[in-house]
């Protein structure tokens, strides 16, 4: 009768555990079905909840069971607790606060005034004097720091005009000429006289306008930042001796137009090689508001 039991016992084992269970998921609070629920049971084996929510357990090779979803808390279990239904929370992910300032992009540039109708008024500058250097000063009017991503001129051509022996005029035009290197640096701005006070940059820049370009530009990608006095942009030649050795006979002209009024642009002038040289302000400046033509490319 023992051994009778015994066999009886040893074949309802292997049915319990070999018998499939179907379960479907839902999301507790939504009370939906949640597809790609995954049943992982100790020895690895997976199962994967379709789109109704429901999965069928095929085999059972252990008791223990782990369910994960990337967006449901994580259950472990044994399989023997499992109901038909399974209601799953929400994960809740705390993430850190992240502040970004996006940031704008603005061109400035000088405008013109109706004063641009007279020639007198626009056009292109004398090629810069050897023996000074010419700065041109940049107010801030927006109210707020800014960075200079890039500033971008126009060298040009040039004429001269003179009178000759006979003492009538004859103009002399220079081609090719816009194409001659020229020196640029940044000045700060001297809060009491307002005039360029110490050079931003140790080395001045060296630019040159390329064949077939009409515009240089230098780059400077958030280097410096303007504050609310604005800056200068200084200006100043090679040698004579450099340029002929370089094939040209001075340095370019730079395009400049009469700008509005609504923002002064104070152009001043000095001469380096004369240590007491004092900034003087040019008189097309003081009359007409004449300023070099620029473009500024700004962050903020």
């Amino acid at each position: 009768m023992k051994f009778q039991l015994l066999i009886i016992f040893t074949f309802c084992i292997p049915n319990i555990y070999s018998q499939n269970k179907t379960i479907i998921t839902y999301d507790i609070t939504e009370n939906k079905a949640i597809e790609n629920v995954n049943f992982i049971f100790n020895g690895g084996t997976n199962y994967s909840s379709n789109k109704n929510g429901r999965v069928i357990l095929k085999s059972i090779p252990s008791e223990n069971i782990m369910i994960t979803h990337i967006a449901y808390d994580t259950i472990n279990t044994k399989i023997s607790s499992l109901r038909d239904t399974l209601f799953l929370n929400k994960r809740i992910t705390k993430l850190n606060e992240i502040v970004i300032h996006k940031k704008r992009i603005k061109i400035i540039y000088p405008k013109k005034s109706v004063g641009n109708l007279n020639p007198r008024n626009y056009g292109t500058s004398a090629p810069l004097d050897e023996k000074n250097i010419y700065a041109v000063h940049i107010p801030n009017n927006l109210n707020i720091n800014f960075f200079i991503n890039s500033i971008t001129l126009e060298p040009t051509d040039f004429s001269i005009a003179y009178l000759n022996e006979k003492d009538k005029i004859k103009s002399e035009r220079y081609k090719n000429q816009k194409y001659a290197p020229f020196k640029l640096n940044l000045y700060t701005v001297d809060s009491i006289y307002d005039i360029p006070d110490r050079r931003i940059f140790e080395k001045d820049f060296i630019l040159k306008l390329e064949e077939g370009k009409k515009y240089v530009t230098l780059k400077l990608d958030n280097q410096i930042e303007i504050n609310n006095t604005g800056f200068f942009i200084a200006l100043s030649p090679f040698s004579k001796e450099e340029y002929e050795s370089l094939a040209f006979e001075r340095s370019p002209a730079f395009k400049h137009i009469q700008a509005n009024k609504d923002i002064e642009y104070r152009v001043l002038t000095k001469n380096e090689k004369v240590d007491s040289s004092i900034w003087k302000q040019t008189q097309r400046s003081k009359d007409y508001n004449q300023v070099l033509y620029f473009e500024l490319e700004i962050e903020y």
